[in-house]
């Protein structure tokens, strides 16, 4: 019976056809030497294509990249202070390849818009380097030195620390990238990339699965649903996707037990093992509101919490109309996009955005609550400086036509309660 997958959620992470097995057995590892081939569709140097010998002596690492990775977007200002402060002795490559199905054009126009902020050598479209070192989700970097491959590693690692190491000796480790290949178009606990034992029931929760991204629903050709997949979400998105009439919350307005749940710092690997949760649920075919049913008894009989939205007086950012001749009001068919989610230390621009968008995606990034009670209608362009202070914010908008008080407000919450939360689980799961 072949499916069809209705799509929820997908980060860096391309697709790709095959065995499941690990990418270890593929393209150059550790230690291998580099064919001193042609690099081409080179940006931002003396010639349009380079071979690795011409940077003699340097440390050399290959970071692959796309624009719609916000984990890569974000270690970019970093990257670039490292070039800026190691000239002579790094040289950082920007690799975006075809892999990531974005055009030449789009990734230019991306690195150009910022180049007051970085600038780096970059590689547009390759095919040749993506072969040599293959991978399947992002980021993804590779250290070289004279043509030999000294590590390869997840980007935390591109640290100034790891690249004095390899500056002064060749023989340092570094933690290496396993990346397995795996395919989401199956059942996630019937392939071998994860180590678990024979589930018994067909309904599976586990804790954080390192490595592993998507949310699915899976329907067969009569829209009739066969599967839910969902991995690595927190308590508060298993329950909002479980019952939609809680989706609209963005998880900023989500309490649990009393509390606002927890945020999750950067790059915390052991936040992520105490908050996440995947959940993995086969059964008959039936209809939408069948598979939620299900759902939902699932999330009872584990957490056994009850949910409920209600209103709290809270303060927050209030954001009203200023001097109207003073707003900045988008072109018609201006597409919607900001810069606020890249942390680039740049300042964040919102182009043809709602005031009621900006409120959300201030929100979002700050963490303190923004309402909107403008009335603007309009789609507008607004410039916030990078830091995101109350004092800035209030005097850039001010500037561009709105005003922006620290008020009290009732806001609607949706919350969880009842039992505290069970114990995270990394490697064992959970039968229901």
């Amino acid at each position: 019976m072949k499916q069809k997958i209705c799509l929820l959620g997908l980060l860096c992470l391309f697709f790709t056809a095959g065995a499941q097995t690990s990418y270890e057995d593929q393209g150059l590892q550790t230690g291998a030497t580099v064919p001193d081939i042609l690099i081409k569709n080179v940006r931002n140097s003396a010639a349009d294509s380079l071979r690795l010998s011409s940077l003699g002596d340097k440390l050399v690492i290959l970071d692959f990249w796309a624009t719609y990775c916000i984990p890569c977007v974000a270690h970019l200002p970093a990257l670039f202070a490292l070039q800026k402060k190691y000239p002579g002795q790094v040289q950082i490559l920007l690799v975006n390849s075809r892999n990531t199905r974005e055009n030449t054009q789009t990734v230019e126009s991306f690195l150009k818009k910022r180049e007051a902020y970085y600038k780096f050598v970059s590689i547009t479209s390759d095919t040749t380097l993506a072969k040599l070192f293959p991978h399947h989700t992002l980021g993804h970097s590779v250290w070289i030195r004279n043509n030999r491959v000294l590590a390869i590693t997840d980007p935390q690692y591109v640290t100034e620390e790891n690249i004095k190491k390899f500056l002064v000796s060749r023989n340092v480790t570094l933690p290496k990238r396993v990346e397995l290949k795996y395919s989401v178009l199956q059942p996630l606990f019937d392939q071998p990339a994860i180590v678990h034992d024979r589930a018994i029931y067909r309904t599976v929760l586990t804790g954080y699965l390192q490595n592993f991204y998507g949310n699915f629903f899976g329907a067969d050709e009569s829209g009739l649903y066969t599967r839910i997949t969902l991995i690595n979400n927190r308590l508060t998105s298993l329950y909002r996707l479980a019952y939609p009439q809680f989706g609209h919350f963005p998880e900023t307005r989500c309490i649990v037990n009393g509390q606002r749940e927890a945020d999750d710092p950067i790059s915390s690997g052991n936040w992520r093992r105490h908050h996440m949760y995947t959940y993995e649920s086969i059964f008959p075919p039936c209809g939408r509101s069948g598979a939620l049913q299900l759902f939902r008894q699932d999330l009872k009989r584990y957490f056994g919490l009850h949910l409920d939205s209600e209103q709290r007086a809270v303060a927050c950012f209030v954001i009203r109309k200023g001097d109207l001749k003073q707003l900045n009001i988008a072109s018609a068919g201006s597409k919607p996009s900001t810069t606020i989610f890249q942390k680039s230390g740049a300042p964040v621009e919102f182009s043809a955005k709602t005031t009621g968008d900006i409120a959300r995606n201030l929100e979002s990034v700050t963490k303190m609550f923004f309402a909107d009670e403008s009335g603007v209608n309009a789609k507008i362009n607004l410039t916030l400086p990078a830091d995101l202070s109350a004092a800035s914010m209030t005097a850039a908008f001010r500037r561009q036509g709105l005003v922006l008080t620290r008020e009290t407000r009732p806001l609607y919450f949706f919350v969880l309660s009842g039992p505290d939360k069970p114990h995270s689980f990394t490697h064992n799961h959970h039968n229901l």
